[in-house]
């Protein structure tokens, strides 16, 4: 039987700029998620790091329990939001 995937949004409450990378070791965890939860979580969290385009004041992301990361897919009518692979975090 395959284990169930979920998913941890990660949060730092900071801005930090390509040079030095973002933290990821020292963000706040939201762990064992389902994909909807996940979902919302990261929005919350979005929205109070970027109060307004072009600026933001921390980092967020979606983490599976297989080491992918995803991204957020905006609903279709009558839809819900829904994840899609972005990278491994073997890759960076």
């Amino acid at each position: 039987m395959e284990a169930k995937l979920t998913f941890t949004v990660e949060t730092v409450d900071r801005a930090f700029g390509l040079r030095e990378g973002v933290p990821w070791g020292k963000a706040r965890r939201f762990e064992g998620l389902t994909e909807s939860k996940a979902v919302k979580t990261y929005k919350e969290f979005y929205r109070r790091y970027h109060p307004q385009p072009n600026a933001y004041s921390g980092h967020v992301r979606i983490v599976g329990s297989d080491d992918w990361t995803y991204q957020v897919n905006p609903p279709l009518p009558g839809e819900r939001a829904t994840l899609s692979r972005m990278y491994h975090l073997d890759d960076i």
